[in-house]
């Protein structure tokens, strides 16, 4: 099941990479994960995901769609 991913910047035009994107194994697992890097801009960055979580990469992923908004 294939997991999607938005990027929202506002921290001075950093670049973001998505560096990987593991979907999950099966419909319903939550084995996903999803890797950034952030370069430039000003940091420290504060990560801010729809799925209420706040690091740079997350896991435990299910399919769909994932956004994640970069301050």
């Amino acid at each position: 099941m294939s997991i999607s991913i938005f990027v929202e910047s506002t921290a001075n035009t950093p670049v973001i990479t998505v560096n990987n994107i593991q979907n999950a194994s099966c419909f319903g697992d939550a084995t996903g994960a999803i890797s950034l890097q952030v370069t430039g801009g000003a940091a420290p960055y504060v990560f801010e995901w729809n799925n209420n979580q706040n690091t740079q990469n997350i896991t435990g992923l299910q399919a769909g769609v994932y956004i994640v908004n970069l301050t």
